[in-house]
């Protein structure tokens, strides 16, 4: 330097931020992954839930739903991890507590879920119990409304409601909300929520009976 001052001596970018070589401006800086903000700084973390894979002004992305992470400055979606067996949780969540149970199953908070048994349903998320079905209906493992509920052979009615049985000279061999089906002529039943067609029985010999007879006389 002809000025005998020597050179400018090289000036450090904010925290958590960088620039290349070369560099002649504070704007040169822009923030590291896993921090975010405007270039030249201030930068700031990624917050639990979020990650930021490139430098630059972007802003975090967040954990996508099902998923959450609790890492502070994340640079990788690595850290968000899935959330236990059967619960879920919202986009950005920051702690495995923000995993409860989905619809269909229980459990408790930030643990597996079992899900709901034969017979119940579970219409809400979080940690209450599986509510059971309506008298003489059932439902699939993993229900998750009263609508699942349907009509066990031998009764019928409508979906999510009590079901009545089959009158005698009746049956009703499938689950559902379908009607019972009538004994067919010259045969009767006085069996009451029959499930087989073979309780209708043939009349004796020589005899005759109307469809959906319900007793021998």
């Amino acid at each position: 330097d002809p000025s005998g001052a020597g050179p400018t001596p090289a000036i450090h970018c904010p925290a958590h931020s960088s620039s290349p070589a070369g560099s002649d401006t504070i704007s040169d800086c822009t923030c590291d992954p896993g921090y975010t903000g405007a270039d030249g700084g201030p930068c700031v973390a990624c917050g639990a839930g979020e990650f930021k894979v490139a430098s630059g002004d972007a802003a975090c992305a967040i954990c996508p739903l099902d998923t959450y992470s609790t890492s502070i400055a994340a640079s990788s979606s690595g850290t968000c991890l899935g959330c236990p067996s059967g619960s879920w949780s919202t986009a950005g969540s920051g702690s495995i507590a923000r995993c409860t149970c989905k619809i269909g199953f229980f459990g408790r908070d930030a643990e597996e879920c079992a899900m709901c048994p034969t017979g119940t349903y579970k219409p809400e998320t979080g940690d209450v119990e599986c509510s059971s079905c309506p008298t003489h209906t059932s439902s699939a493992d993993g229900s998750d409304e009263l609508m699942d509920c349907t009509c066990v052979a031998g009764y019928t009615g409508p979906d999510g409601a009590e079901c009545a049985a089959c009158v005698p000279g009746e049956y009703k061999t499938a689950t559902g909300s379908v009607a019972c089906t009538a004994c067919g002529v010259d045969t009767y039943s006085t069996a009451v929520a029959a499930t087989l067609v073979g309780t209708c029985l043939s009349c004796p010999a020589h005899t005759l009976s109307a469809i959906g007879s319900n007793e021998l006389t």
